[in-house]
C-alpha cells in the first residue's frame, strides 16, 4: 500500500489497468498522457507523464502491462481516495509480461 510517506525519485511498479489517454494541453500544444496502476488488484496510482515520454507511452503502453515508474512527484488526494496522482519522470515497460 502506498503512503505518503513515499519521496521523489520512489519506484513504483504494477500493472496498467486503464488505457492510456493522450492529450495536447493548449495553448502550447503539450502532450500529456495518463493511465492508472493497480496494485493488489485494486486501482492504486494515477500516472501522469507529459513531452515526449506522453508520446511514447501510448505507443509503448497498453492495458495489462507490467510497468515500473520513476516517479517525479506523488501527491496523494486525500484522506478519503486511495488512490495517489504520480508525475513520472520515466517508465519502463516489461516485455516479459
Amino acid at each position: 500500500m502506498h503512503t505518503s510517506r513515499e519521496k521523489l525519485g520512489t519506484e513504483v511498479s504494477g500493472t496498467v489497468a486503464t488505457p492510456v489517454t493522450l492529450i495536447y494541453r493548449l495553448p502550447d500544444k503539450v502532450p500529456h498522457a495518463s493511465f492508472g496502476i493497480s496494485r493488489d488488484g485494486r486501482l492504486a496510482y494515477a500516472v501522469h507523464v507529459t513531452g515526449s515520454l506522453a508520446q511514447r507511452a501510448r505507443t509503448a503502453v497498453a492495458k495489462g502491462d507490467r510497468v515500473t515508474i520513476t516517479a517525479g512527484r506523488l501527491r496523494p488526494r486525500g484522506d478519503a481516495v486511495a488512490i495517489v496522482d504520480l508525475e513520472a519522470e520515466a517508465l519502463t515497460v516489461d516485455l516479459g509480461r
